[in-house]
């Protein structure tokens, strides 16, 4: 029934819009030099759904020493959902995390929030020029959210309708916003929120990476503060859009990012999701002793077809 990754880990002011006045104070500003003091159990889950033949959605994880940073070490989480017809959204999401991780290991002077908005922008202008080597990748485009923890605090950046969740002491927060038409009506004031419940364009996005040479805005929160016990979840809108929050919130609960990751996806399928399903679970733990190292990582293909 697809593919389980698992990575169980032991280390190794909110901003929407271009760079501006806005955030450029963050963008600016260098990480602080911290002493380690989280580990993460993380796990990430991807499959093709009930309803659809093949699967769009593209997820990594990766957590190193970042050289050249005050930070000496960073955790990042790329997920990603594609569209265009069969070829072109796997294509797209698979450019567009591998993008960003590849660019994320680079030796890099620059902050955290400025490495995460460059790897949104690098991505952007890769999908866009791979759609322009052939005709059966027109048009393909696809979500990107990235989270990046470090020992300072985690960032987030994001183009699409892919989210990032917090959940802390049984309460889950969504931390995203979803670039789609009906999040800018909202905002607007055009509609009210029970409308956009059930409105026909809830799904239609605003931006997505790759369709256009450069992107209209660019998504940025952090440093987001978090403490021993909390949970982050990424998903894609194959599980946000069907199983309701507080579902989603005591499957948070689960101690442990496999078994969380694995009742997520039986949740999907119990609320009839005809979508891809994607999710990365997340969990901060403290560190034992001061290894900074990646102690375990497992990968495990689970085959149910």
């Amino acid at each position: 029934m697809g593919l389980f990754n698992w990575f169980r880990r032991n280390p190794g002011a909110s901003a929407g819009g271009r760079p501006e006045d806005a955030h450029r104070a963050l963008l600016e500003r260098p990480d602080p030099g911290m002493a380690p003091w989280f580990a993460t159990d993380t796990s990430l889950i991807s499959d093709a759904g009930p309803v659809r033949s093949n699967n769009e959605d593209y997820l990594l994880a990766m957590s190193q020493p970042i050289t050249g940073l005050a930070t000496e070490r960073t955790c990042l989480v790329a997920l990603a959902d594609g569209m265009g017809g069969h070829l072109a959204g796997e294509t797209a999401s698979r450019i567009a995390v591998e993008t960003s991780i590849n660019l994320h290991r680079q030796p890099s002077s620059s902050n955290t929030a400025r490495r995460l908005l460059s790897a949104l922008e690098h991505a952007n202008l890769s999908v866009y020029e791979h759609a322009q080597t052939s005709a059966e990748f027109e048009g393909m485009g696809t979500t990107l959210v990235l989270l990046a923890l470090t020992d300072a605090g985690a960032y987030c950046a994001w183009v699409g309708d892919s989210r990032l969740y917090r959940w802390r002491a049984g309460q889950l927060e969504q931390l995203t916003r979803d670039d789609t038409l009906v999040r800018e009506l909202l905002e607007q004031g055009i509609i009210q929120a029970h409308e956009a419940q059930g409105h026909p364009d809830r799904s239609v996005l605003s931006q997505a990476l790759g369709t256009q040479p450069s992107l209209r805005r660019l998504n940025l929160i952090g440093p987001i503060d978090m403490v021993v016990g909390d949970c982050f979840m990424m998903c894609s809108d194959g599980l946000h859009d069907v199983v309701p929050e507080a579902r989603l919130a005591e499957v948070l609960a689960i101690d442990d990012s496999r078994a969380a990751c694995q009742e997520l996806l039986r949740q999907a399928v119990l609320h009839h999701a005809d979508d891809n399903i994607s999710a990365a679970v997340i969990r901060i733990g403290a560190l034992e002793g001061q290894r900074q190292s990646l102690r375990r990582t497992a990968i495990i293909e689970v085959d149910e077809s």
